[in-house]
């Protein structure tokens, strides 16, 4: 996504940095292609919900994946998207 006042360019990254996976929203300046300084916030928080029968939802880098179209807010801000990504089973599945 390109913010069309600033011309900042805003995308999606994931990568594997030694062993951790992570995903980060870097910026760049499409004028000069450069990346400034402090680009790319790294992606992982909790928050409250009951996934897995727990108190707290872990946004967890391998399994999560940006999805939809990114979206520049009025006041600047950006809005990610998320979805899951290759699920695999926390427990094993026994037939009934």
């Amino acid at each position: 996504m390109i913010d069309p006042v600033s011309q900042t360019l805003y995308l999606v990254a994931a990568t594997n940095e030694s062993g951790t996976n992570v995903q980060r929203l870097p910026r760049a300046e499409p004028a000069d292609r450069h990346e400034p300084s402090n680009s790319g916030s790294r992606s992982r928080q909790l928050s409250p919900g009951t996934g897995d029968g727990g108190t707290t939802v872990t946004f967890d880098p391998l399994f999560q994946n940006q999805r939809p179209g990114l979206v520049l807010t009025s006041d600047g801000g950006v809005v990610i998207g998320w979805a899951s990504h290759c699920d695999v089973p926390q427990r094993p599945i026994t037939a009934g």
